[in-house]
């Protein structure tokens, strides 16, 4: 089976490349927004309801604030 996510980026970030370990923690908030919209559009969210999708993206980000720092600090130690 695939890693992905946050395994992965940490797995990336491990081997000391951490662009690579940031563009893997960006594509899961991108599949988090996408799962949000889905989300919204069966709720019957009116289309084009930036309010609701700039708090979902607001809030997914800061959620995964924390990994993106721990994977920085992650990349340093094995680069050192």
């Amino acid at each position: 089976m695939a890693r992905g996510g946050l395994e992965s980026a940490l797995s990336i970030a491990l081997k000391g490349n951490s662009t690579l370990a940031r563009q893997e923690l960006d594509g899961l908030l991108a599949r988090g927004l996408l799962m949000l919209e889905e989300a919204e559009r069966r709720l019957g969210a009116p289309p084009g309801s930036t309010s609701v999708e700039a708090d979902g993206a607001r809030t997914l980000a800061s959620l995964l604030e924390p990994a993106r720092r721990a994977l920085d600090g992650a990349s340093l130690v094995r680069g050192q």
